[in-house]
């Protein structure tokens, strides 16, 4: 992929189906290996994911532990962005994320987003 190819994967599943989350997980990491920005936007349930200890207990067959995953999407320029109003209707602060997370507003999450060449959403 080109330089200037931007995906955006938006993540919706929580850790009740893992499978969809490391799905987007490994496909922002194969974005990144392919010299594409890969932005991970995660929304609804996906926000849940984030939260403090969560991914170390979490592993869908056929890919690496999803704490893996993340770190992986981290130490190579990554960034996690999840949805405030998202959090806040589940109960939960930006501080209980792990490292790496950015709670953000819809309208920067847009932002964020913005200039896409492809939008994916597991």
């Amino acid at each position: 992929m080109a330089e200037s190819t931007k995906i955006v994967l938006i993540c919706n599943h929580g850790p009740d189906q893992v499978q969809q989350a490391a799905l987007a997980l490994a496909v922002a990491l194969v974005a990144q290996a392919s010299e594409a920005k890969a932005v991970l936007v995660f929304h609804g349930e996906g926000g849940l994911l984030l939260k403090k200890g969560t991914a170390e207990r979490l592993h869908a067959p056929g890919y690496a532990p999803l704490k893996q995953l993340l770190e992986a999407y981290l130490e190579e320029g990554g960034r996690l962005l999840v949805c405030r109003p998202c959090l806040e209707r589940r109960g939960l602060a930006a501080e209980e994320l792990i490292e790496g997370s950015e709670a953000l507003s819809s309208a920067a999450l847009a932002q964020a987003s913005a200039g896409a060449t492809r939008v994916a959403v597991y």
